[in-house]
């Protein structure tokens, strides 16, 4: 049987709609010190970044988000080079 749980988690649709309404990468660099991403503390999560993903007319299609488990992961160099996949 389907379960009735959604596709994705909480936090990962919370993540992907911050990229799509500002059209630029979110960085969350401790989730425990972030009370906008309490989801992502309960999912075991400490650090994401998310960018948007790019159509070839440049129409936000989605967002490609990573995570881990450590903290202060993530910086705006990642954040371009993530930005630089998602275009490809």
């Amino acid at each position: 049987t389907l379960s009735n749980a959604p596709l994705q988690p909480v936090w990962a649709e919370t993540l992907a709609q911050r990229v799509v309404a500002t059209r630029g990468p979110a960085i969350v660099g401790d989730a425990l010190l972030e009370r906008d991403w309490r989801e992502l503390q309960r999912a075991g999560v400490m650090a994401a970044l998310s960018v948007p993903l790019l159509d070839p007319n440049s129409q936000i299609i989605g967002a490609l988000s990573v995570v881990s488990t450590q903290r202060h992961v993530f910086t705006a160099t990642e954040a371009r080079h993530l930005t630089s996949f998602s275009i490809q």
